[in-house]
């Protein structure tokens, strides 16, 4: 991970990473603070791990903000992220990891149950649970909720009511939500457009 200075033609190693590395992604910059995932195993047949981590500008505090999990996002005032040991949850942290609160999904989707986190507004967080495996028909599979983290309450959309930012990773600043729509023939999701 590298810093460039444009002005003076200067770059910076910040974070170095080992061979093991699988795939690395900055998420954002924000101040002082750059907020990084590092990813491990194979996405393609469900094995995949993220962690979150965050490191100062200048290259000190780098330092592990999640566990392992399934899915690693990042929102305007809170970090959440689904568990490799507990798939059918959602845990919500303030940004610096602190004060988690945890959303149970298991009693609705079972043991096979994961979670991906799709995007936030104030205390309500989008969750998109899936119920199968990635060779199966998405359209049958995944479920999208909506979990308030103020009161415990979670409601399901239903897919043809439901729109694309809720379902895509959106990004919010608190005022406007920002994804980006892909249509995209996926030849390993039963040839659907998506």
């Amino acid at each position: 991970l590298f810093k460039f200075d444009t002005a003076n033609n200067i770059a910076t190693g910040l974070v170095y990473f080992d061979e093991n590395t699988v795939s690395m992604e900055i998420i954002t910059v924000s101040g002082d603070e750059i907020y990084y995932t590092l990813e491990s195993g194979n996405s393609m047949v469900g094995q995949s791990e993220k962690i979150l981590y965050k490191v100062n500008t200048d290259g000190t505090d780098n330092a592990e903000i999640t566990p392992k999990a399934v899915d690693v996002y990042l929102g305007h005032k809170y970090i959440y992220y689904s568990p490799i040991d507990a798939k059918s949850t959602v845990v919500r942290t303030n940004l610096d990891g602190t004060k988690p609160i945890t959303a149970d999904f298991s009693k609705i989707g079972g043991d096979k149950a994961w979670c991906q986190i799709e995007a936030d507004k104030n205390d309500i967080a989008y969750i998109n649970m899936n119920t199968g495996t990635y060779y199966e028909q998405f359209t049958e599979t995944e479920h999208l909720y909506t979990y308030d983290f103020s009161n415990g309450e979670a409601m399901e959309i239903p897919i043809d009511t439901s729109t694309e930012w809720m379902r895509t990773e959106a990004i919010t600043d608190g005022k406007y939500v920002y994804y980006i729509y892909e249509d995209v023939w996926d030849a390993f999701r039963c040839q659907v457009n998506y």
